[in-house]
């Protein structure tokens, strides 16, 4: 068991620096996920620790680090959208900082005088040490929940600038967001039954050890190969679009914009006529792109898709891709081409965000469809 314990410290100091590396080199916030996996990981080593240091010194020195799995986890989601200051991180461990003077008054007061462990085994089921376990489960379930909001508003602010969302929505972490979760209920059920089955011990938490090391191996792979969205911007208009909608702290609201109606007519219009020229069939045309070609600055567009047209960039641009398609696939003098290459030749890159767009604009898959139009 031991040996599987340092396997696992040392997984995770491991992945800890080649994110941190990462980070370094691609000027992200990949570290923050190192951060995760190195918490978990030196929760997980409390039993070894307890053993070099005696129990349950190692398990209190590391007790803390659970409230700060959930501040790195939804603020390496937050960093996507605008780099978190110094403030955010002292807002976001201030449950930490607060928790280690009441942890060390606890530990000398009560840990240090049970002797044996029965008199541990009350303290630890003790009214005050329950209470504490219950707050902490409910401060990471509580990140859990905002870090789902996080992903949600992100999803949507990318929708504002890019008609592909593949690579630049997250969906990797929200899998791996609903995988800790799951993973902390089996986790739990594994504690239980070994308290029950104290015979299987080992074997259980070998298993629970495994599953976790399987989860933060295929996090930190994701997390490795993450592009920040700068990294798909073409241009200089393509940054400022980014740019504008990504530090918007919120949804936008444009009651006290400058942009007046005229304007905003104006602009729908040479939106109108740039969907006329079929510009949206362009597979690397982005919020950036539309305004440099319709010259108007990339926030005012946004704000006249957001405001007077109610869509989104990945809206407007895939309802007339999904349109022109499905037009395709009724046409029989088209029957003899894929379903990807048709994609191909409507704006689409890849087969799975064809599939994702047309689905949600039709409700069917394109194989579907195309076999319902034969």
């Amino acid at each position: 068991m031991k040996y599987f314990l340092l396997f696992g410290i040392g997984q995770g100091l491991l992945l800890f620096l080649a994110l941190a590396y990462k980070s370094a080199i691609n000027k992200n916030n990949a570290w923050l996920i190192g951060l995760f996996v190195l918490f978990i990981s030196a929760i997980l080593s409390g039993p070894l620790l307890n053993e070099w240091l005696g129990e349950p010194a190692g398990s209190f020195l590391v007790d803390p680090l659970i409230l700060l799995i959930g501040p790195s986890f939804y603020l390496y989601i937050r960093s996507f959208s605008a780099k978190p200051k110094a403030k955010d991180y002292l807002l976001h461990g201030l449950p930490f900082l607060l928790y280690l003077p009441v942890l060390a008054v606890f530990y000398h007061t009560a840990v240090r005088s049970a002797l044996s462990q029965p008199s541990l085994q009350t303290v630890y089921s003790s009214a005050f040490a329950v209470s504490i376990g219950l707050l902490k489960f409910l401060h990471l379930f509580l990140y859990v929940s905002l870090s789902f909001s996080a992903l949600r508003a992100h999803r949507a602010k990318v929708k504002r600038v890019f008609a592909d969302l593949e690579g630049k929505d997250l969906a990797w972490l929200r899998y791996m967001l609903g995988a800790f979760v799951f993973l902390a209920a089996i986790s739990l059920v594994l504690y239980v039954a070994a308290l029950q089955y104290p015979a299987y011990q080992n074997q259980l938490t070998l298993l629970n050890l495994a599953l976790l090391s399987a989860f933060i191996l295929t996090l930190s792979f994701y997390a490795f190969h993450q592009h920040t969205l700068f990294d798909y911007a073409g241009s200089r208009a393509d940054t400022t679009s980014i740019e504008a909608v990504m530090e918007e702290k919120s949804a936008p609201k444009y009651e006290k914009s400058g942009l007046a109606p005229d304007e905003a007519a104006e602009i729908e219009k040479k939106i109108g006529a740039f969907i006329e020229g079929k510009g949206y069939l362009d597979p690397n045309v982005t919020l950036g792109a539309l305004s440099v070609h319709i010259g108007v600055p990339p926030h005012k567009v946004s704000e006249v898709l957001g405001k007077y047209m109610a869509t989104s960039f990945y809206d407007l641009i895939n309802r007339h891709r999904v349109e022109d398609i499905k037009r395709a696939l009724r046409d029989p003098a088209l029957a003899h081409l894929t379903l990807l290459a048709i994609a191909y030749d409507y704006g689409y890159n890849s087969k799975s965000t064809f599939n994702a767009a047309f689905k949600k604009f039709t409700g069917r898959t394109p194989s579907a469809f195309k076999n319902a139009s034969a």
